[in-house]
């Protein structure tokens, strides 16, 4: 499910964190989807108990790890828009699609708006003056 303020193109999904806590669940960053086992005649492979071990460790390790991310794009989002007042900053990737593990790296993207500009800039964030 991707909220109004998802962007997907192609393979691609983005969130914007400007305006909205969307990529948040219940104040948690969305992890891996947990699925129920499924029993072939009543059993389980040993292989889909080894999936369902690692899955459940990695959920619980991700959960741990929820207020640090959201505390790193909290603090970038509130560092980019200092600059680039009107910036949006979307997170893409794994964190997104949901198959991020405990090492994953937290993909962004900084989008700014068009700029007409006549002269170079002398100082950041000056040419969102410009803009019409």
């Amino acid at each position: 499910q991707i909220s109004s303020n998802a962007t997907v193109v192609g393979s691609d999904a983005s969130i914007d964190f400007n305006n909205s806590n969307s990529a948040l669940q219940n104040g948690q960053f969305s992890s891996m989807p947990v699925y129920d086992p499924i029993p072939v005649n009543g059993l389980q492979s040993r292989l889909t108990k080894d999936i369902m071990k690692f899955v459940e460790s990695t959920t619980a390790q991700l959960k741990k790890l929820d207020s640090k991310r959201r505390t790193a794009v909290e603090r970038f989002t509130r560092l980019v828009t200092t600059i680039w007042p009107r910036a949006q900053v979307k997170l893409y990737g794994s964190h997104v699609s949901g198959l991020c593990l405990p090492s994953s790296d937290l993909d962004f993207v900084v989008c700014l708006p068009a700029v007409h500009k006549n002269a170079p800039a002398l100082a950041p964030g000056v040419l969102e003056g410009r803009n019409a």
